[in-house]
């Protein structure tokens, strides 16, 4: 049975981060219709649950579509995307900065507002503004 099942995956694309989130929505989704429809007999939750229902069903078969699939290029593209989405909200919620942004602070000029930017760790240092000129002093 195990060959059979390794025989028909042969050039398909399989299991992926996406797929793996697919699948966790779906449950989840799945869960919660459930337990709205266990915990009330009203008609407008009734008509959610069948709603939320027949949309993790649609999850469910896009995910098997996706890990089916022949087209590798495709659906690497795909998974590359919603990894580097992932990586971006992660990265939101936690404040990650880039390596960029720990060597470098950011000032606003007193007088035009413009952005300078300069190295951490000088001390105190005076900043001339490059659009209107004018010099500041703060401490990096």
């Amino acid at each position: 049975m195990r060959e059979r099942l390794n025989r028909f995956m042969a050039g398909r694309y399989g299991v992926d981060e996406l797929s793996r989130f697919m699948l966790y929505l779906s449950l989840f989704l799945m869960l919660s219709e459930f337990i709205l429809n266990f915990f009330s007999g009203n008609v407008v939750i009734s008509l959610i649950s069948r709603i939320v229902n027949l949309v993790a069903l649609v999850i469910i078969i896009l995910n098997l579509v996706r890990i089916f699939s022949r087209n590798h290029t495709r659906q690497y593209k795909i998974n590359q995307w919603f990894l580097r989405t992932k990586g971006r909200i992660i990265g939101f919620f936690k404040g990650n900065r880039s390596a960029a942004d720990k060597t470098k602070k950011v000032f606003k000029c007193p007088k035009c507002s413009q952005r300078v930017r300069v190295p951490r760790g000088r001390g105190r240092i005076e900043i001339t503004c490059p659009r209107c000129r004018t010099r500041f002093i703060k401490k990096t």
